[in-house]
């Protein structure tokens, strides 16, 4: 029992969805294999409950348990699997406090206010959290036009609570300072992982993390490129020839990132065995999403164990993301204009002043070179 795909004698592919629950059996064929999916659980429930379920579009409403699970699963095939699971756990809250049989059509704007209260306040959750279940809920109402259920979502008479802004001098504790860069990477070459190497390649190229972790060494094919993009993994590769790296990018459009002088002298000493992949990882974490997890326990013990020259331990708030932010501050430092630095990090300014400037290769590997950091010559 459940979802056979199989082609008829005309060649169009269809989708049987067969259950059996207490020896009842039902069985449907699709043309689509969500809707074989969505049939499925919808009777699946009625077999097993003997609720019939009510139907989602003639009666223009609908559980927002079901409508939610509905959207989550078209979702699948269009974002990554951690916005996924952001989602799946946004749901989980907003069903725990509207009720499992709260309908689109009974939820009121005092349904939501009163759920942003309980997270905020009993909950302690944060208004970044808060504003993400909020978005579910606007996104879920949207979709279900589609289905035929034209109901306003509740959430548009919401005032979403507003994230604090960061201090300067908050933002100014993300960027390392050299005495800093000393430690940990002193402390990072004792780890049997290739967790030095990973923090020089952030440090001289600005990358997320998630960019450096998914780097190829070379391009892949066309069908597995385009596979990769749809799923909306990352696909940049090692491109020396060209000066760097290109198809860079997860969550803004690809580009090209230069490499520097340090950054080509370190992909000649890590060793490639013949056949490999991905340059840091192994090729098991090849379409993971989040990859660069994988040297989470080997970063902590580092930041853990590291000592400053004065004895005292790092502080407790450093992160991968601080090398991304001590890139892009160092650049500013090092005279890079701004254009080229917010270019080479991925950053995108939709404002009307960056609209005419088109930058070329040979610019951005100009520029990069200039990226130095004073204090680490004895540990680089």
């Amino acid at each position: 029992m459940g979802i056979r795909r199989y082609k008829t004698k005309s060649g169009k592919i269809k989708y049987r969805a067969e259950i059996m629950v207490k020896a009842v059996r039902a069985s449907k064929v699709f043309d689509d294999q969500l809707d074989a999916a969505v049939w499925y659980d919808a009777k699946e429930k009625e077999l097993t409950t003997g609720e019939v379920p009510e139907d989602t579009v003639g009666h223009g409403d609908m559980l927002f348990r079901d409508a939610s699970d509905r959207f989550i699963i078209e979702a699948r095939r269009k974002i990554s699997a951690g916005q996924i699971k952001n989602y799946e756990q946004a749901q989980m809250q907003l069903v725990r406090s509207f009720g499992e049989k709260a309908k689109l059509s009974t939820i009121k704007p005092q349904d939501v206010s009163a759920h942003i209260l309980k997270r905020m306040n009993e909950d302690g959750v944060g208004p970044s959290i808060v504003r993400k279940e909020c978005s579910l809920i606007r996104l879920v109402y949207t979709k279900a036009k589609e289905w035929g259920i034209r109901i306003q979502s509740p959430e548009l008479e919401i005032v979403r609570p507003r994230q604090r802004m960061k201090s300067r001098e908050e933002k100014l504790d993300r960027v390392l300072k050299p005495e800093e860069l000393q430690a940990i990477f002193r402390e990072a070459k004792n780890r049997q992982s290739n967790l030095y190497h990973f923090l020089l390649f952030l440090l001289f190229t600005g990358m997320r993390p998630s960019e450096a972790a998914h780097l190829y060494w070379q391009r892949l094919p066309v069908k597995e490129e385009k596979e990769a993009i749809k799923k909306i993994q990352p696909v940049g590769y090692v491109d020396l020839q060209r000066g760097g790296f290109s198809k860079v990018g997860t969550k803004t459009e690809s580009r090209f990132v230069p490499a520097h002088p340090i950054v080509v002298d370190l992909l000649q000493k890590i060793s490639r065995t013949e056949g490999k992949m991905l340059v840091f990882l192994d090729d098991r974490f090849i379409g993971r999403d989040r990859a660069y997890r994988y040297y989470r326990r080997s970063m902590q013990t580092t930041l853990h164990k590291a000592i400053l020259e004065d004895g005292n331990p790092l502080r407790g708030d450093i992160d991968f993301y601080s090398f991304r932010h001590t890139v892009r501050s160092r650049m500013a430092n090092c005279g890079i204009p701004t254009e080229i630095a917010e270019t080479i990090i991925g950053h995108q300014d939709k404002s009307f002043k960056f609209t005419y400037i088109h930058l070329e290769d040979s610019d951005l590997i100009r520029e990069m070179a200039k990226l130095h950091y004073s204090g680490l010559e004895n540990i680089l």
